[in-house]
């Protein structure tokens, strides 16, 4: 299970782990110690170059954390689906078709999850023992935004939303991200395909000849600014109830376009079984080129690289401060002092 990570490293820090070109949407993605599902994230995403047949360029990317296929008719289903299984993804309707062909890296620097110590829930930090980035695997897809009708939302603040509003899912408390019901349960939300077999990622041909190269503008920047309804052209139109601006936003011939992304999770191995029975799956950098490899479309063999033993991990535990989304700062990823409290 993973429903909150901290991801504070520089963007040439990532890079430079990854391979990877920052695109300029990042800068609006401040660093952070408490992620939670409907933040935008940084993401790693690999596409065939332009020009160059057989040669891939790879980039840093904004999305918003919780996945909405592109035939989704309510946002609000991204608050379910921001961990998908790894076991399954391949076979459901909401994940298949990212599985197939728009696979992602989220980095992090660690990932929390809370200990059932009884009553109480005990938050821990969980990170490579190498002090470097963890490579969390994921999948994307591209959702349409509704444009709101005349005399709708009028201007809004722009693109500082990375950070969850109103702490989404906070109501145990303790691991907000995770609610009731538990999230892992996500993979059985799928409905029927999308109309004509939309491919969200989008290669080739994704909505509005918007391949997976596909950031949707061509250039790389995200639909920022303030937004109106005016409906001229060059206009970013706000987006309807339930979407706020943002660095995942893109605009794409007078439309808006959100990137999405989930988690993917999986049965946790013996060192962290204690902890929790589901663990976040984290690739082995060596293992990074092949699960982003945009020329493997199939589901099922992706799924297989999945399997393999994450890296080392470390982890300690923190302060109850984490629980809440309102919470944020270094603090946070700190070791509890012995005999600190710990969540009830």
């Amino acid at each position: 299970m993973c429903g909150r990570y901290g991801s504070w490293s520089a963007g040439p820090v990532l890079a430079e782990a990854f391979g990877a070109s920052p695109a300029p949407e990042c800068d609006a993605l401040p660093p952070s110690w408490n992620l939670a599902p409907g933040s935008d994230v940084r993401v790693v995403v690999e596409r065939a170059a332009a020009g160059a047949p057989g040669r891939t360029h790879r980039e840093l990317r904004a999305a918003r954390w919780g996945l909405l296929p592109s035939w989704a008719k309510d946002p609000r289903r991204g608050a379910r689906t921001f961990n998908a299984r790894s076991e399954t993804a391949a076979s459901r309707p909401t994940f298949r078709e990212a599985m197939r062909s728009f696979r992602i890296v989220l980095p992090a620097d660690c990932y929390y999850e809370w200990l059932a110590d009884g009553a109480r829930k005990r938050p821990f930090a969980v990170s490579a023992a190498d002090g470097g980035p963890l490579a969390l695997a994921g999948l994307a897809s591209w959702w349409r935004v509704p444009a709101a009708g005349p005399g709708g939302a009028g201007r809004s603040d722009g693109v500082s939303g990375s950070r969850a509003v109103g702490g989404m899912n906070e109501a145990d408390g303790a691991c907000g991200a995770v609610g009731s019901g538990g999230a892992d349960g996500t993979d059985g939300l799928g409905g029927p395909g999308g109309p004509g077999g939309a491919d969200d990622a989008g290669r080739p041909g994704g909505p509005g000849g918007m391949g997976w190269a596909g950031f949707p503008d061509g250039s790389g920047r995200a639909a920022r600014g303030r937004a109106t309804t005016s409906g001229r052209s060059g206009d970013v139109g706000v987006p309807s109830a339930g979407v706020r601006p943002g660095a995942a936003l893109h605009r794409h011939d007078g439309a808006l376009w959100l990137l999405t992304c989930t988690v993917l999770t999986r049965q946790a191995g013996e060192d962290l079984a204690w902890l929790h029975h589901r663990e976040p799956v984290v690739l082995d950098r060596r293992e990074v080129a092949a699960w982003l490899d945009p020329d493997m479309r199939d589901g099922a063999a992706a799924a297989r690289l999945l399997g393999a033993p994450h890296p080392e991990l470390v982890w300690h535990e923190v302060g109850p401060e984490v629980g809440s989304t309102r919470s944020e700062g270094p603090q946070l990823a700190a070791p509890l002092a012995p005999g600190g409290p710990v969540t009830s």
